[in-house]
């Protein structure tokens, strides 16, 4: 396969589309090698194991959604489009955020840069990857619905499987395209240094498709009956050059993407807000140096603060929290205004949970950076301080995730219900969410922002937000028919679970600070191995 792929009729194929072979395959053998020896991390297309895992998952997951077909048997071409459109629409979330982080934040085209590399060679050899996550995830998505025409289908036939496998995998490679091709356009549309923040906007659009998809699929609908009905000219029109159009947009996006990619590199890597930083300090770091533990917990607080908006790395992995923001914004817009107190099931109830999930996305994630190789610097800070870094980093996450929220919910809420229901309410859910902050501090197993983002992280973090998503059901539930029936009840778990916090969160603190004194030695100890002290 070796020889076949790199023989004279695959080199033919890729001058054909401006691509030098022998530049292309040294860079796949570099990515290749560097991916072995675990430098590179953050991408699923080159980690293995990773890979394997979510083609497990997928497996799954293809499984669950043939057993909504299984009342109502489908025709085969609307089993067909369905599992094509699920496909598409499942590989866009993982390929958009895979091109992205491979095309906005290219690091290692720095070095490159200087080399007479073409832009289209390097970016097919860069995208390469993206062909090993359609050929891992599409098949294992279909596998089980191939298999399972023969029982589902109103008229089964044999050959059906095959269809429907090179179907899908078409569909997956369409989306990889896709997924190119819009990279091209923001390269051509948007300067280098603002490409970063628009990137990351363009990432958590599949979330927000796949978690509307219902609502966006019934007005689309509704606007094309009205404006094409059923039988006319133009939707026939319409149908022949719409796909037409869909691939010349394509095309051309991914020769803008192959045209000057090079020469934007400089400015991608080092593109940030355009303006000019101020450095000054901020009343809430203030408080919590008062509070917290003085100059280190200051410095906890504004270093963290810091990269947690700067930090490409950290940023990326926490678009999951946008779709979950704008839930429980519309949550709250259509049952928010129901008291819990009043007997009925209110949104509230699933608010303060709301900030648990939120605050286990930022500690799983919060330890990676863009910038790992710099945490040499924390050698030269004496042991005894990390103890109140520790507390700083907490203060931070309390104020922003917790406290600020809570506010604004506050002085929305108070025109809504009684006052002290307000008052008990938000007290509550401060105590909610900071026992979830105390429990979550365990996660954190360094110093922020010091480790190389690991894509295998994710994938096992799966299994805890599963049995998360149980444990917090059964808390909503508690909630609902036990703890909300009673002014007093809700006063006294508030108080246990404000006693729970207190103590959960001086031991994560603890712990917390050991982990990063220990990751310090780690470091300390590598840079031994680098270098060897000669004697004179």
């Amino acid at each position: 396969m070796k020889r076949l792929l790199r023989g004279p009729a695959a080199e033919r194929m890729l001058a054909a589309a401006g691509i030098d072979a022998l530049r292309y395959w040294l860079l796949l053998d570099l990515f290749t090698e560097l991916a072995d020896r675990r430098e590179i991390l953050n991408q699923l297309g080159r980690d293995g194991i990773t890979l394997k895992i979510s083609s497990w998952m997928f497996v799954f997951v293809g499984g669950l959604a043939c057993l909504g077909f299984l009342r109502h048997p489908p025709s085969a071409l609307t089993f067909l489009v369905a599992f094509a459109l699920i496909t598409a629409l499942m590989l866009g979330c993982i390929l958009i955020s895979e091109a992205g982080n491979s095309l906005v934040n290219p690091v290692e085209a720095l070095v490159l840069a200087h080399q007479p590399i073409e832009g289209a060679t390097y970016t097919a050899a860069k995208l390469t990857h993206l062909l090993r996550v359609v050929g891992y995830l599409a098949p294992a998505l279909n596998a089980i619905p191939a298999l399972a025409s023969f029982w589902i289908l109103k008229e089964p036939f044999w050959y059906y499987p095959a269809i429907h496998l090179a179907a899908t995998y078409v569909a997956g490679l369409l989306t990889g395209l896709f997924a190119c091709a819009l990279f091209g356009w923001l390269l051509r549309f948007f300067p280098a240094a603002r490409l970063k923040s628009v990137a990351q906007i363009v990432e958590a659009l599949p979330f927000l498709a796949v978690m509307f998809a219902g609502q966006i699929w019934n007005v689309t609908a509704a606007r094309i009956g009205a404006w094409m009905p059923e039988g006319s000219g133009l939707r026939l029109y319409c149908s022949i050059a719409l796909p037409i159009l869909a691939a010349a947009i394509v095309l051309t996006g991914v020769w803008a993407l192959s045209g000057d990619y090079m020469i934007r590199v400089s400015g991608l890597v080092h593109g940030g807000g355009g303006g000019r930083v101020k450095s000054r300090r901020s009343p809430a770091s203030d408080i919590v140096a008062r509070w917290f533990g003085g100059p280190p917990a200051r410095a906890g607080f504004a270093y963290t603060a810091r990269l947690m908006r700067r930090d490409w790395a950290f940023r990326r992995q926490l678009i999951a929290i946008v779709p979950l923001m704008i839930s429980a914004g519309v949550m709250l817009g259509q049952g928010g205004a129901i008291d819990p107190f009043s007997g009925r099931f209110s949104a509230v109830h699933i608010v303060p949970h709301l900030f648990g999930v939120a605050l286990f996305l930022v500690a799983i994630a919060i330890v990676y950076g863009g910038d790992h190789k710099g945490s040499w610097v924390f050698l030269l800070a004496p042991s005894g301080v990390f103890a109140g870094f520790a507390r700083g980093v907490y203060g931070l996450l309390w104020f922003a995730m917790i406290g600020v929220p809570h506010a604004v919910l506050l002085a929305v809420l108070v025109w809504l219900w009684p006052l002290s229901h307000v008052l008990l309410w938000v007290v509550f859910s401060l105590s909610v969410a900071s026992l979830y902050l105390g429990m979550v501090l365990r996660l954190i197993d360094g110093i922020p922002f010091s480790k190389q983002p690991v894509t295998s992280r994710g994938v096992y973090f799966m299994g805890i937000m599963m049995g998360g998503a149980v444990a917090i059901s059964m808390a909503v539930g508690l909630q609902y028919l036990i703890v909300f029936r009673s002014v007093w009840m809700v006063a006294a778990v508030t108080g246990a679970l404000l006693a729970a916090a207190g103590i959960v969160t001086r031991a994560s603190l603890a712990a917390f600070a050991v982990a990063m004194r220990f990751n310090v030695g780690l470091e300390s100890a590598e840079t031994g191995t680098i270098y060897t002290e000669i004697e004179a």
